[in-house]
């Protein structure tokens, strides 16, 4: 009886450690630990303690969970929809040194929202989103460039922007770049390169890039092109395929198939 009584208490302190183990090994000691916890949340649907663990981080002086609970917040994804607590979360993101944490408190104050509009102070914000890498921040600065919103017009340094964000691997900077060396515009026109660099925003699952590029082989009017304009139509159509440019692909093909 006493050997009994010794192996249930030997299964129960056993069980005992591994649990206490387990439980540390989940625990987050760390703001980058809350962060990835908090990540792995998010993606599994646990919304409440994404935010928890977000909020944790931010919290520790992890800039990226300022940055991620603002987006929470700017959506309303998991708590109320706040877009002025969102722009306070992207500022500390922002000062702390998370790129996008600036670049989507640029968006809001393009947009007005959360804060004042105020499209010099988004300009400069971009600015410091794509110094640090956020490829957003280098196409929405890009954008304001071209439309000389918050900047003065300047093509020439939209098309510099452009290229930095289309060969971190953003589609549709790619496919405004083609645009431009397509027209010469702010650029010295270049249209094999206008071609490459549409391409380009196809293989990137751009479905503009695909549509565009379907259009350039369509309009060349050689039967060895003619797959290659049914293909990158058929992406297009694949890339988007609820939106407008999906539905246009699709009705080029309709017209190409029939053919």
């Amino acid at each position: 009886m006493k050997c009994v009584r010794y192996l249930a208490h030997l299964i129960l302190c056993l069980f005992a450690i591994l649990t206490t183990s387990s439980i540390a090994q989940t625990s987050a000691t760390t703001p980058e630990q809350a962060f990835d916890q908090a990540v792995i949340a998010n993606d599994k649907g646990d919304k409440s303690t994404a935010v928890r663990l977000f909020q944790q981080s931010c919290d520790g002086g992890d800039p990226r969970g300022c940055t991620e609970l603002g987006v929470m917040h700017d959506n309303g994804d998991g708590v109320p929809q706040d877009k002025v607590r969102a722009a306070q979360l992207y500022q500390r993101g922002c000062d702390g040194g998370d790129p996008p944490g600036c670049t989507n408190l640029g968006v809001m104050y393009v947009k007005g929202e959360g804060v004042p509009q105020d499209k010099v102070r988004a300009a400069q914000l971009y600015q410091r989103g794509c110094d640090g890498g956020d490829l957003l921040g280098c196409a929405n600065l890009g954008s304001m460039y071209t439309k000389g919103e918050g900047v003065p017009q300047d093509k020439a340094r939209a098309a510099q922007l452009y290229q930095r964000a289309c060969e971190g691997g953003d589609g549709l900077s790619c496919v405004r770049l083609g645009m431009m060396y397509a027209n010469g515009d702010g650029v010295q026109e270049d249209f094999a390169f206008a071609v490459e660099i549409t391409a380009k925003a196809c293989d990137l699952k751009e479905a503009a890039g695909c549509l565009i590029l379907g259009g350039i082989f369509e309009s060349a009017g050689d039967p060895e092109m003619h797959a290659l304009a049914i293909d990158a139509y058929t992406k297009a159509a694949e890339f988007d395929p609820h939106g407008e440019l999906g539905q246009a692909a699709r009705e080029a093909l309709a017209r190409l198939t029939a053919d």
